[in-house]
């Protein structure tokens, strides 16, 4: 079941821009951006990414098809660009997301994979999807981590970010097939499949079982 939406008025008339790469560092380099943006569009919200989160993906060298080292912020830019846009009355979002866990560094570099091996999607074999370059964390088990990622970098800009954006909660599939065969997110259908068909479960979707993948299958696959 879908999560309850919080109620913020501005969301429903909002008209929103997503930075993202060198669009960000563009627009967050130069105070003259937000009201020229907002001039032309009509923007008075914007999305963009955290700043660490914003330089750990933007390490590749000059040519990367969204963003190169040369975009990376500063904390004196990324504190200018924040003031800017506030002063032209946007309100503003960061970006987040449960399947990457926002493209945090620590995503990125690995080491949420290597240390949280009960949050990956697993297809039935216990593979993980790498779509994004790491392995995609589970919408059934990384809601939780994600959130509290979230919060910390939220909380280093308490004045100036208004809401979040959370992005990609959904599975993706390996060459063996759909994932879901996590156990969080076994554990979670079977337990909505109950509180919905009751008894019925068995005669409805007939009795095969769904085992999880072993230890060693999601050990070998991460």
């Amino acid at each position: 079941p879908a999560l309850p939406v919080l109620a913020l008025p501005e969301l429903n008339r909002g008209q929103i821009l997503q930075l993202w790469g060198h669009s960000q560092a563009v627009a967050l380099r130069s105070a003259a951006v937000p009201a020229a943006l907002q001039a032309q569009f009509s923007f008075d919200m914007v999305i963009m990414l955290p700043r660490d989160v914003h330089n750990s993906m933007c390490n590749e060298e000059a040519g990367s098809q969204q963003c190169s080292k040369q975009d990376q912020l500063t904390e004196a830019e990324f504190g200018a660009g924040l003031r800017a846009f506030t002063a032209a009355n946007y309100s503003i979002i960061f970006y987040t997301s449960i399947m990457h866990d926002g493209h945090s560094p620590a995503w990125e570099n690995g080491s949420v994979t290597t240390l949280h091996p009960e949050l990956l999607q697993r297809d039935e074999e216990g593979a993980c999807p790498t779509a994004y370059g790491q392995c995609n964390l589970s919408p059934a088990a990384a809601v939780e981590f994600t959130v509290n990622h979230t919060v910390a970098e939220v909380g280093a800009y308490p004045q100036a970010v208004k809401a979040v954006m959370i992005d990609n909660a959904f599975w993706q599939s390996t060459p063996l097939g759909p994932c879901g065969f996590e156990d969080a997110a076994v554990a979670s259908f079977r337990s909505y499949i109950e509180q919905r068909f009751g008894g019925h479960a068995s005669s409805v979707f007939g009795g095969r079982a769904i085992a999880p993948p072993t230890a060693a299958q999601r050990n070998s696959s991460a």
